[in-house]
């Protein structure tokens, strides 16, 4: 605001100086009241919140205040004759012969019982000194409330709750003392305050026969535990707000029955045409709960700060009332979260031209699940199991029937639809469809905040900005608030260079001090989190989360080795270095110079490495760098490559930020591993010596022929090629000596009904080797049986199937009956998996060594000893079933990160292992019937102990849950573990797993 100079006129000074007098008199004289009334309240209430004391001590100790009680859910389990005694001797009578089950409520005042009421199937509520006391047993539906001054306070423990309205009116104690567990209970307070602002009354009213409806409807969610909605679901009702009565129509939503749980329904409200509330037409009503209660307000309001579209979310008081013949049947259903659903009043609101908003047709999602779990398909575990193809789902509208009647919007539905299959389908860049700026900022936004539930595919929603051309996100269903370990990025994201610049530089600014710090300052923050704790005592805002997550996003801006520096030459001052980019930033590269900190060379043209990506640089050199280095015994300047490279530095930046990293240049080239002394790997390439392969110089590929092949001898494709095998081909490694080893990448791509095959009808040929390839390799529809590692002399492969810095995508591909350690072995490269299958493994089925890339909807079963098992690596584990394994099911080693989701484990010696300095993330998954659950130890001297997180893990019959060793640590849906001591000692075949570890 503006201060402006009054005019220079000595009558109005005159003036002013008695008023300001005449203030500072009266705000004196107001400061002395409320300091006497504070004090005064403070010497009556005496109430200590850190003391547990009895119930007995509690209506003896404040006698001064009015105290009301109430009970949820059952409070007489445990209700000893001594404790009843002292009720029926206060004039307790219906307290003192409380019934199972039943509901209660009571007042007392100086000290005894003035009115009470017991129901034994109904709640029961009383009225006293415009005080409203409500209870209900477990037979009617488990709540303890007491409103106030319009103001609702809940207490959601079990058992029998104790509400002191402290004298000035301005604050409620509640005790809770659960007599179900235990005779002898005893209670530490909470405070909460009246007066924090009234919240904003909503009523719904509709018949009984539309309730009826919409219970119905519940009860057929309820036995799928999923919500399946359409427009026939809808039912007329009235809303009442700010004292304007709106016909409507309302109907459940949700997809999980969370959004049901006990009178808590979640409704869509859909007011007539013309009519809004708050601005809005259409809009949700939900338990605060379903979206993390004061997260999902930040995170509607720091996008709006930042010009992302995103929705009105407010928190109202909601009464339902059920019309019937016998009168109205109230429920106050407490705190709700009122929630903005997407129309044009949303885009007008946001400063939008006025356009369409689209999203993921996720129907046949929830429709599938919801068949799984009726059906009870393979006893439920297919709940686990996402089979939904995001790229195959429908691109759908919202407002359908008015954008078809308008020819403009219909257009930009045209063009809105096709940019955005594009994208889900991988046919467009995120940067070719998207504001890049906007949709960066919005994934760091959720990054920051934990909110990966809005960066999942069937939550996206996007507006078309028909002036732009480009679509941008909409905040939707963000679960904010929670902790993340290895932040969720947009869809598609690792492949479009500019997204991930202009990403790298929202997380800069989000992970910035300042901001975090004005995040949880926001405006009205803490009124909101006051409010809802009021409502619900249990609830609690950890500021803590989100200074874990600001620390993880400087983790991924910052690692601590993000480039790898090959010396590949020097011509005169040209000096040419490779570089291996093997983080998912694009990174750019500024120059050389020494480490005493004087310039050494320029890069000749800017630069950028892609991330996962290897680019040779050419450097220009200063023209004096020779009197750089100085020999003394020589007494001459010179430079050595092989003595004074390690002098030498890159510096280099992640694109879109400012921080300039260093590294130093490793003194041997990347062309490979030494061969020289490789017997099997001297041999020169021999493709040509293969009738049923087809060079082509022109195009660089070697072509394998449709057919069935024999090999008693190794085939070599040399390196600069593209290896082809095509749908239908069988190659068939005959003999010891029999091997496919590919120093370019390969293309084998068969299809359902016509796969490539490679196996050894023998039972002793060879096995598959990929070395050195730069570009990605191809592998889908494969099926590799019974082959072997592929050794030598002094070269040493423990895989059937081997990728060594060789990026690869497998899809469709099954892998059977090898013979040596590994199945498939993946060294030092990025990859990606995808309906796999390992079975009948003799020892590891995958075993990974500083990778980075994920596995998902994958099956492994009969494995002789770890199905996963990776070191010094990030490999991220979705949608994978693990059955019968020898040794461990998911194995993390040697500083890794492993993340895995929606898994199944079972039937194995280990289910989850993570050892020396390993982190090991998994949620959503069911672990059972193991000999060993989870293990978290220390293996290796170099390394330091282990972490497992485990969310919403389901853990069933195993014979040991958990076995972790002190040092490490393991949280179980956010429960610490005990430790022991010398878990190692106890692997590893003595107690649990294989010999071979």
């Amino acid at each position: 605001m503006d201060i402006k100079k009054s005019p220079s006129n000595r009558g109005l000074k005159e003036i002013g100086y008695v008023l300001v007098l005449l203030l500072l008199v009266t705000s004196l004289g107001l400061l002395a009241n409320w300091k006497a009334n504070q004090a005064s309240s403070i010497e009556k209430s005496k109430i200590n919140l850190n003391e547990a004391i009895s119930i007995q001590t509690l209506l003896d100790k404040y006698k001064q205040h009015l105290i009301f009680l109430s009970v949820n859910d059952d409070a007489a389990n445990k209700l000893d004759a001594p404790t009843k005694a002292i009720f029926a001797k206060k004039e307790g009578t219906e307290l003192s012969q409380l019934q199972f089950r039943s509901s209660y409520v009571g007042v007392v005042k100086a000290g005894l019982f003035v009115e009470e009421k017991m129901e034994k199937k109904a709640a029961a509520h009383l009225s006293y000194d415009n005080i409203k006391i409500e209870s209900g047993g477990l037979q009617s539906g488990s709540f303890s409330r007491l409103t106030l001054a319009g103001n609702t306070f809940k207490a959601d423990k079990r058992g029998l709750n104790v509400f002191i309205v402290d004298k000035s009116g301005e604050q409620i104690f509640i005790y809770n003392y659960d007599f179900f567990a235990e005779a002898a209970a005893v209670s530490k307070g909470k405070i909460y305050y009246v007066n924090q602002g009234l919240v904003e009354q909503l009523r719904l009213t509709l018949s009984a026969k539309d309730y009826k409806k919409l219970q119905k409807k519940r009860a057929e969610a309820l036995k799928t535990s999923i919500l399946l909605t359409d427009e026939s679901d809808l039912v007329p009702a009235k809303i009442n707000f700010q004292n304007q009565t709106t016909k409507s129509e309302i109907r459940l939503k949700g997809d999980w029955t969370d959004h049901l749980a006990g009178e808590n329904w979640s409704f869509r409200v859909k007011l007539d045409k013309n009519s809004t509330i708050k601005g809005m037409r259409k809009f949700s009503l939900h338990h605060p709960k379903t979206r993390n209660y004061a997260g999902e307000w930040l995170f509607h309001k720091l996008l709006k700060e930042a010009g992302i579209l995103s929705l009105q979310y407010h928190f109202v008081q909601v009464t339902l009332e059920i019309q019937s013949p016998t009168g109205p049947n109230i429920k106050d259903l407490g705190l709700y979260a009122m929630e903005e659903f997407f129309d044009k009043n949303l885009i007008e609101r946001s400063q939008r031209k006025l356009g369409v908003i689209l999203k993921i047709d996720e129907d046949p999602l929830w429709e599938e699940r919801a068949i799984f779990n009726k059906a009870n398909l393979a006893g439920s575990s297919l709940g686990y199991i996402k089979h939904f193809n995001y790229p195959e789902a429908k691109i759908l509208p919202f407002s359908a029937s008015s954008i078809v009647q308008d020819p403009n919007l219909s257009d930009q539905l045209t063009v809105g639809r096709s940019l955005f299959k594009d994208y889900i389908t991988g046919k467009k860049k995120m940067s070719e469809v998207f504001d890049v700026s906007l949709l960066a900022k919005y994934n760091a936004i959720c990054n920051l905040l934990g909110a990966d539930h809005a960066l999942l595919a069937h939550n996206y929603r996007v507006y078309y900005n028909p002036v732009s051309g480009l679509l941008e996100p909409v905040g939707f269903d963000a679960n904010a608030g929670v902790k993340t370990y290895y932040p969720y990025v947009y869809k598609n994201a690792e492949t479009d260079s500019d997204y991930l610049i202009a990403y790298a530089k929202a997380l800069t600014e989000v992970s910035q001090d300042s901001y975090v710090k004005k995040a949880l300052n926001f405006p009205e923050l803490d009124e909101k989190i006051v409010k809802l704790q009021q409502y619900f005592p249990d609830y609690i805002w950890d500021e803590k989360v989100f200074f874990h997550n600001q620390y993880v996003i400087q983790q991924l801006l910052r690692p601590v080795n993000s480039l790898n520096v090959f010396y590949k030459g020097q011509t005169g001052q040209q000096f040419q270095l490779s570089m291996e980019n093997h983080r998912i930033f694009p990174i750019e590269i500024i120059g050389l110079k020494l480490k005493d900190g004087r310039i050494f060379g320029k890069i000749v043209e800017a630069s950028i490495v892609a991330g996962r990506a290897r680019e040779t640089l050419n450097f220009t050199l200063e023209k004096a760098y020779e009197r750089l280095f100085v020999n003394k015994k020589k007494r001459k300047s010179t430079f050595d490559s092989k003595k004074d490279l390690e002098k030498i530095v890159v510096q280099y930046k992640i694109a879109g930020t400012d921080k300039i990293e260093e590294t130093s240049i490793l003194p041997w080239s990347d062309e490979g591993i030494d061969l020289s002394t490789v017997v099997l790997l001297k041999k020169q390439a021999n493709a040509n010596q293969y009738p049923f392969l087809v060079i082509d110089e022109g195009q660089r590929t070697i072509t394998c022929k449709q057919g069935q092949w024999q090999l008693r001898k190794p085939l070599i494709i040399p390196k600069g090629y593209t290896f082809v095998v095509h749908a239908g081909t069988r190659i068939d490694l005959q003999h010891p000596d029999a091997n496919i080893i590919s120093f370019s990448p390969v293309r084998m791509i068969g299809n359902k009904s016509a796969p490539v095959e490679i196996f050894s009808s023998t039972n002793i040929g060879g096995g598959v080797v990929i070395l050195n390839t730069q570009d990605t390799s191809l592998v889908q529809h494969c099926k590799f049986t019974q082959l072997s590692n592929s050794g030598k002399p002094g070269w040493v492969i423990s895989g059937a199937v081997n990728f060594y810095q060789a990026p690869v995508k497998i899809q469709h591909c099954a892998f059977t009956k090898n013979r040596c350690e590994d199945a498939l072995n993946i060294i030092n490269s990025y990859f990606e998996m995808d309906n796999a299958l390992f079975t009948d493994i003799y020892a590891d089925a995958f075993d990974g060594d500083f990778i980075n890339g994920k596995v998902s909807n994958s099956f492994f079963t009969n494995i002789g000893n770890d199905a996963i098992d990776i070191s010094d690596s990030e490999i991220t584990i979705e949608n994978v079933v693990i059955d019968a394994v020898g040794d461990k099911g998911l194995s993390a080693g040697e500083g890794s990160q492993m993340m895995a989701k929606n898994c199944i484990i079972k039937n194995s010696e280990i289910a989850i292992a993570s050892k020396d300095q390993s982190t090991l993330v998994i949620h959503h998954s069911l672990v059972e019937q193991n000999k060993l659950a989870f293990t978290a130890f220390q293996k290796k001297a170099a390394f330091g102990a282990a972490k497992i997180t485990a969310d919403s893990v389901e853990i069933i019959n195993n014979t040991y849950d958990f076995l972790i060793e002190e040092g490490s640590s393991m949280k179980w849906n956010q429960e610490a573990i005990e430790t022991v001591p010398e878990v190692k000692e106890r692997m590893y075949g003595i107690e649990f797993g294989k010999k071979s570890g």
